[in-house]
């Protein structure tokens, strides 16, 4: 698509399916030239020789998906044009990996089932939690709908649950309305200290996929609005006619910049997270973006 842009892709450094150099040979067959990386709590694929090269036929901006919490609801934020020295660093440490967030729910989602006394047949010990990726979340969604309690049980809270391992996640074990809520936002930053850390890494910062918050939507919207500097109007949970643009009046409304991408994830037909370069994103919101940050970079080099 000619001039688009596409700034929230995954790759394998977190829970994507392909590999940097895959996924930007990939990127280069959809035609897309203005993208941006944003692996979760991981800026790994910017330091990777193979990509860095590849990355020379591309306009990228720098970017990082951070896990955080909004009061008791786990979110993302985005950040772009962010230090990758500095960011390497500071997630080297204190950063919310892939691998954390599955050994968490590897403990705490059997727990959750057996309160309402279901036992899932799911061995934590059979886990490799050296890997990057464990792909718990998988393996605990294909448990569940291999045991028909737990298949009753969640029919009768949300029928949704029971639809994808994503919709698990966000409706449930996210979600702060659910039975099945494991409470994950007590080990995360909150969204004040990620858009601070942001800003000090030189970067702009964006809320992301506001309409994966399901119910919880509007309270993030009115809670964050007035910490970060945009939003992610352009996702595909904003595909439905008019999502996008109650996204986009939102932020004219509040003076936020206005950022999209795919959330692409894998190469899928059935999948949504399979769009890469296909949403239409205006390639104008990647360059404004791209325009402010080197404004504020360049302002941060006169203060010095």
């Amino acid at each position: 698509m000619a001039n688009t842009c596409d700034m929230h892709i995954h790759t394998t450094y977190s829970d994507g399916h392909l590999n940097g150099v895959e996924l930007l040979k990939l990127a280069k067959e959809r035609n897309l030239a203005k993208l941006s990386i944003t692996d979760h709590d991981c800026v790994d694929f910017y330091f990777d020789p193979e990509c860095q090269k590849l990355l020379e036929d591309f306009d990228c901006i720098p970017g990082c998906e951070f896990v955080c919490a909004y009061e008791d609801v786990p979110i993302e934020i985005l950040g772009y044009g962010i230090d990758l020295k500095k960011a390497k660093s500071y997630l080297d440490k204190f950063g919310i990996t892939q691998n954390k967030l599955e050994k968490y729910r590897s403990d705490n989602v059997p727990k959750v089932f057996a309160k309402y006394g279901i036992k899932l047949n799911y061995d934590p010990v059979s886990v490799d939690f050296s890997q990057k990726n464990p792909r718990v979340l998988e393996a605990l969604f294909e448990a569940i709908l291999a045991n028909p309690e737990a298949v009753e049980f969640l029919n009768g809270e949300n029928p949704n649950l029971l639809k994808s391992k994503g919709l698990l996640l966000r409706e449930g074990l996210n979600n702060p309305n659910s039975k099945i809520f494991i409470h994950p936002y007590r080990f995360y930053p909150t969204y004040e200290e990620i858009a601070k850390t942001i800003k000090e890494l030189g970067g702009v910062s964006f809320l992301a996929h506001p309409y994966q918050y399901r119910h919880n939507m509007g309270r993030v919207l009115e809670g964050v609005k007035n910490c970060v500097d945009g939003v992610e109007c352009y996702h595909f949970t904003s595909k439905e006619e008019g999502k996008c643009d109650l996204l986009i009046n939102f932020c004219k409304t509040n003076n936020l910049m206005i950022c999209g991408g795919s959330d692409f994830h894998e190469i899928k037909d059935w999948s949504a997270k399979s769009l890469l370069n296909q949403l239409g994103v205006p390639g104008k919101v990647f360059d404004i973006i791209k325009e402010t940050v080197s404004k504020l970079h360049a302002n941060s080099q006169l203060c010095k």
